[in-house]
């Protein structure tokens, strides 16, 4: 029916006569919750909006030209801040960006904890890569699921396996490190003594598809109960684990987020034991983020002086201790 972000309600729909039935609906709703609308701030009927730094038509999405603007003028960075505020910009925009984790690489080895600021050519080739990528974005289609896909696994090698074993399309065009990534994984599931059994189980017992787990693409992997019933995750073996957990929170396009939030992205692509206890245990201990993380709480207040007494025992004041070990 429509979508919120805080204040904002966004209604689509396919025809105008559609639309009309749908923002009645919307708006009576509104009218019972006693809410008021500021026409000023509404636009009915449009066919091309901006959303959250976005601009998303019936043609697709792509960046709000606006936000841009700030790209372009983005000065060369003079310090470590300036580096880490460039890179939290296009990692907003990094589904626009393809190959970004390896295009902005020079940029995010200036962020490492034993690293110097050393502007160099490296930096300032990939600095301009990275402003002309965002300042001649792509137009992302809608996604359309019942017209024929194609699947271009041209992600990092370590993790283009998830994408691939994931979905459900129908041609694959798959890169040769997508399919290194599928062999790696699957021989380090063999390899690793908690899944070695368990994986030959499955290979001679196919009634174990029952409780969840099968055998895809020669890879263990764990059904995602959603409503489809189509998602399979795989199951990642113990020497795989840090890895992942530092792609996830620890690189700077991954923007050091808190343990729920972390979690919520590894467990849409991957499973292993335990996953939400080696999430919350990994991202509450990372030295970086305690060392930089603000202490949540008030500052402390004026000391206020006590009122006399008017007389005498009319307040008494206590100091508790003990107890106390007996001599």
């Amino acid at each position: 029916m429509c979508l919120c972000y805080l204040d904002d309600i966004i209604e689509f729909s396919l025809t105008f006569n559609d639309h009309l039935r749908r923002l009645h609906c919307v708006l009576s709703c509104i009218q019972e919750a006693g809410l008021v609308l500021n026409p000023k701030k509404c636009y009915f009927g449009a066919t091309e909006i901006k959303v959250l730094g976005h601009l998303v038509s019936g043609k697709g999405v792509k960046p709000d030209p606006d936000k841009l603007k700030a790209v372009n003028s983005f000065p060369t960075p003079k310090k470590i801040h300036d580096v880490r505020s460039f890179l939290g910009l296009c990692s907003y925009y990094r589904r626009f960006i393809k190959n970004l984790c390896f295009r902005a690489k020079p940029l995010q080895q200036l962020l490492k904890g034993d690293s110097k600021f050393h502007w160099e050519k490296a930096q300032e080739d990939s600095f301009r890569d990275l402003k002309s990528a965002l300042t001649s974005p792509p137009v992302l289609a809608l996604y359309d699921e019942n017209a024929p896909t194609e699947l271009h696994t041209d992600a990092r090698k370590k993790y283009a396996d998830a994408d691939y074993l994931s979905r459900n399309p129908i041609s694959i065009i798959p890169e040769i490190e997508s399919l290194a990534a599928i062999s790696d994984l699957a021989t380090e599931q063999r390899d690793d003594p908690s899944l070695a059994a368990f994986v030959k189980a499955c290979e001679q017992s196919p009634d174990l598809s029952s409780a969840g787990f099968s055998i895809v693409n020669n890879v263990l992997c764990k059904k995602k109960f959603d409503p489809s019933g189509k998602q399979w995750l795989p199951v990642v073996p113990k020497k795989m684990r840090l890895e992942i957990l530092h792609h996830f929170h620890d690189e700077p396009t991954a923007g050091h987020l808190g343990f729920v939030r972390t979690y919520h992205r590894i467990r849409k692509r991957f499973f292993w034991p335990r996953l939400f206890r080696i999430v919350r245990s990994y991202v509450t201990h990372y030295r970086e983020c305690q060392r930089r993380k603000a202490v949540p709480l008030k500052p402390p207040g004026t000391l206020i002086p006590i009122p006399l007494a008017e007389a005498p025992f009319q307040r008494i004041g206590m100091d508790l201790l003990g107890r106390f070990l007996k001599l």
